[in-house]
């Protein structure tokens, strides 16, 4: 009888634990659809992210220039690295998606996916 009750308690946390984890992963590319809550469009080049390497990496496009770093995911919370970036110029337009790209990533501090969808949100909440 007690190896019964145990194993319904060692089965509970782990139920638990996973529960308090990230279950969806966030490896793979996304496409950068709005920035500051504006559509992204004429950019020279479509800005996207890729997170890769067990979600401890990211590279990414930001219209104009390319750019890398470290990450750490730990549940909801998101840290985006300094890394580096090339050093391209663009019409004014793609310089200010970069702008807000870098902006957005930088001061991310949570992550959530939903349909399929990936949001970041900077400290106050706001994505």
């Amino acid at each position: 009888m007690k190896k019964f009750i145990y194993t319904i308690v060692a089965m509970a946390t782990a139920l638990f634990m996973n529960s308090c984890t990230s279950s969806v992963s966030l490896d793979g590319e996304w496409t950068v659809e709005t920035l500051m809550g504006q559509e992204v469009s004429a950019a020279a080049t479509t800005p996207m992210i890729t997170i890769s390497e067990g979600m401890t990496k990211y590279s990414g496009q930001t219209g104009a220039n390319t750019v890398f770093g470290d990450l750490s995911v730990e549940g909801e919370t998101i840290t985006f690295c300094d890394g580096g970036m090339t050093k391209a110029m663009a019409d004014p337009q793609t310089m200010e998606i970069e702008a807000n790209y870098l902006k957005a990533i930088f001061s991310a501090k949570k992550v959530s996916v939903s349909d399929g969808v990936m949001t970041l949100f900077d400290e106050a909440g706001n994505e």
